[in-house]
């Protein structure tokens, strides 16, 4: 097979849950592998103990996928008594991964807590308790309709609208600067960031793999992965 019909490799960054004071437990949801595969890549796993900058190298393209909370220091603010912090490991992993990723012309997409950590490390703001706002309806453990807005890649993608799986008590409050709103749900909370311009950076509050036949799932990695496919010829490995 020729160098340039291979398939293109996406780096994923699983889950960390810790098990007692000193161990902790690696885990990533199976169907994110099924929606990359249906979109025609390879994956790569960002284990927290890897060689973060060679995998980061080696992939055309990184997902960071759903997790717990983001802490105090990244948010900026105290905590809300409601969060529930994703683990120091899974925070340290994301970290230096956006340090390797952020200059390189390789696309991005994050969801639902990999929404929340681009827009926030990017220096937008964060609503951290869904429940305290008047107007929101439940976004944990539903589903619901989320609108596209005009002139966004994201409505070339998935088109006008789409229901989703959702599952989050936290969301963006305001797009970080070079970002933009995507889409939003019938009651106003924000449900997709993207980056203006090129490269492909994309974060979506919603669970696109608990859907994998959806033809919005699919439209989204599919865009995702054909970002992937083209980066190398915006940019060098490395």
């Amino acid at each position: 097979m020729k160098a340039d019909t291979a398939e293109p490799k996406i780096l994923v960054s699983p889950d960390i849950v810790a098990c007692g004071e000193s161990n902790y437990r690696v885990q990533l949801d199976g169907r994110y592998e099924e929606v990359l595969a249906n979109a025609g890549c390879r994956t790569l796993l960002a284990t927290p103990r890897a060689d973060l900058e060679r995998l980061a190298a080696a992939a055309d393209g990184w997902l960071i996928t759903g997790g717990d909370d983001l802490p105090e220091d990244l948010l900026g603010e105290p905590l809300h008594l409601e969060a529930r912090v994703a683990h120091p490991l899974r925070i340290a992993t994301e970290r230096e991964l956006y340090r390797h990723f952020v200059a390189t012309g390789k696309p991005i997409l994050g969801i639902c807590f990999g929404c929340q950590f681009l827009n926030v490390i990017e220096g937008g703001g964060l609503v951290q308790h869904i429940p305290d706002l008047p107007e929101a309806a439940e976004h944990r453990e539903t589903s619901h309709r989320v609108v596209t807005e005009p002139e966004t890649l994201l409505r070339a993608v998935i088109g006008e609208e789409a229901v989703v799986a959702s599952s989050h008590h936290q969301a963006i409050r305001s797009p970080a600067p070079g970002w933009r709103v995507a889409a939003r749900s019938e009651d106003g909370i924000i449900e997709a960031v993207e980056r203006s311009g090129e490269p492909f950076r994309v974060g979506v509050q919603w669970h696109p793999e608990r859907t994998p036949d959806s033809p919005a799932t699919r439209a989204l990695f599919a865009a995702f992965v054909e970002a992937a496919t083209r980066r190398e010829a915006r940019a060098p490995r490395g």
